[in-house]
Parts: C-alpha cells; sequence; structure tokens
C-alpha cells in the first residue's frame, strides 16, 4: 500500500469517529504531511550499483583476504592478477633502460595499486549498502508512523484516548562509516570503519486525545525521520568524501601515472628492431 493511501485510510479513521467540523482542518492537513515522502527511494534502486562494485572487487581481488572488510561477503582470487608475478623472471634477462622503467613504475607498484582500488571499491560497496539500508530503514519506519497513527485514531475514536509506542530506526541503519581509505598499499583488513545495520533506534511513545494532536505527532514523528535521514546521509558522505579526497590525492597509490620507457634507450624496443 502506498504512503498516500495510509495517509486517507488515517484521515478516513479520524473521521470516523470524530466527524465534527472543527476537526476538519486538522484531519484534512493529513496527505500534505505524507506527500513530500511519496517517492522515496526504493531500495532496490542501489541493487545495480551494489553488483558492479562487487564485480569489480572480484576483478580487484589479489587473494590477501577470502572475503571483502565491509559486507563480509566471500570475494574469489582473480587469477589474471597473479600475471604480474611472472614478469619477474623475465626481467632477469632483461637489462637497460627500459627494463628500469617497467619495473619501477609498473611491476614494484602494481600490487599495491590494485590492493588500495580495491580498498576503495569496498568502501563505496560499503555506501551503497549503507544507503540502501537507510532508505529500508525510512521506508520502515514511514510505514510504522501511519500504521501506528491509524491504531491510535481507532483507538481514540472508540474510548477518546489512543496510545501507539514504536521506533524509529533509520537513526541505527548506519552504525559506523569508512572516513578514508589507506593508501601505500596497507592490508585490506585495515580499511577504517564498517558500514553496518544494526541498532535499536528511537523510541518514540505517542498518547492522542484529538485529531488535532494526532496530527502534531505525526508531523513531529516525520520531522524526527527527516533529521536522522539528514544525520545519516552526512555519515555516509563523509566516508565518500574520504574515498574522493584518496582516489583524488593518493597519486601513484591509487594509478599507474609514471610514463614508461619502453622504446628508447638500452633495452628499448628500438634498440631490438
Amino acid at each position: 500500500m502506498s504512503i498516500m493511501s495510509k495517509a486517507a485510510e488515517i484521515q478516513q479513521a479520524l473521521r470516523d469517529g470524530c466527524s465534527h467540523p472543527s476537526h476538519d482542518e486538522a484531519i484534512n492537513s493529513i496527505p500534505g504531511l505524507f506527500e513530500p515522502w511519496d517517492d522515496m527511494p526504493e531500495p532496490s534502486e542501489f541493487d545495480p550499483a551494489m553488483d558492479s562494485l562487487r564485480l569489480a572487487m572480484a576483478n580487484l581481488s589479489s587473494g590477501e583476504v577470502d572475503s571483502d572488510p565491509i559486507s563480509n561477503q566471500p570475494v574469489s582470487v582473480n587469477m589474471n592478477l597473479l600475471e604480474i608475478d611472472s614478469v619477474a623472471g623475465e626481467l632477469t634477462e632483461w637489462e637497460g633502460e627500459a627494463m628500469e622503467s617497467f619495473r619501477d613504475h609498473v611491476q614494484t607498484p602494481f600490487p599495491g595499486v590494485t590492493k588500495n582500488l580495491y580498498n576503495a571499491a569496498a568502501v563505496l560497496y560499503g555506501a551503497a549498502e549503507a544507503e540502501k539500508a537507510m532508505w529500508e530503514a525510512a521506508n520502515n519506519d514511514l510505514n510504522s508512523i501511519a500504521d501506528k497513527a491509524i491504531s491510535a485514531a481507532d483507538k481514540m475514536c472508540e474510548t477518546g484516548s489512543g496510545q501507539a509506542s514504536f521506533w524509529i530506526t533509520v537513526t541505527a541503519s548506519v552504525v559506523g562509516v569508512a572516513l578514508a581509505v589507506p593508501t601505500g598499499g596497507a592490508s585490506v583488513a585495515a580499511v577504517a570503519g564498517v558500514f553496518a545495520v544494526a541498532g535499536s533506534g528511537i523510541a518514540t511513545d505517542w498518547s492522542v486525545d484529538t485529531p488535532e494532536e494526532a496530527v502534531e505527532k505525526m508531523a513531529s514523528a516525520l520531522e524526527t525521520l527527516q533529521e536522522k535521514l539528514l544525520e545519516t546521509e552526512t555519515k555516509i558522505q563523509a566516508a565518500l568524501n574520504g574515498v574522493n579526497a584518496a582516489l583524488t590525492e593518493g597519486g601513484n597509490g591509487y594509478q599507474l601515472l609514471s610514463p614508461v620507457s619502453l622504446f628508447n634507450g638500452p633495452g628499448g624496443i628500438d634498440g631490438r628492431g
């Protein structure tokens, strides 16, 4: 059921037992409370990004760990990455500036660059997973607010007073974040922080005696949800800023940036023609 359908159900529950015209303004304001939430992201929208990042991690996995540091999902070794080691034997028969250039700018930094990119992909995967968890929690919270409002309205109209108790859990959907990615070939296990789904959130108790109080409580709960979404998004953004800074400032830690001279000088391709 859409959230706007639930808003209509809340209105109907209040009108069934509290239909006095003096309550019309409060009851008519209910759809406006929920309308901004009608186009929330669907958690499944993050699945394609997570699938792509999971594939990137598989392509960057050198076998140092059997699971990624964020989601703890198994990661297989990309056997193609191991081919760089076979180059070492070839270098014993290759001399000159071209060999030194390839050794210094490709062979030596390659494992560290691969490791750093794996770490970055793992944190990006964690960020996407955290976003999905956050919006799942937000959807649950939103429906809980609506369902408890309906329950409180039904009780209020029957007895003159309605109570409801529930949790706003989006605040606990992300309990930790990685603020930066290790550089310089640091171990995958050294990735700082994790994204996780845990915690109980914020307890919310209602005591509702009139439609006006019901609207006030709903508005307050939705405002709390909005605040906690912003807090959680800020955590995730901090982690993404850390990844972006690492990629931007990491230089050779994340890219094979230096030029490789394979043509000229002793040992170069031109000299073998």
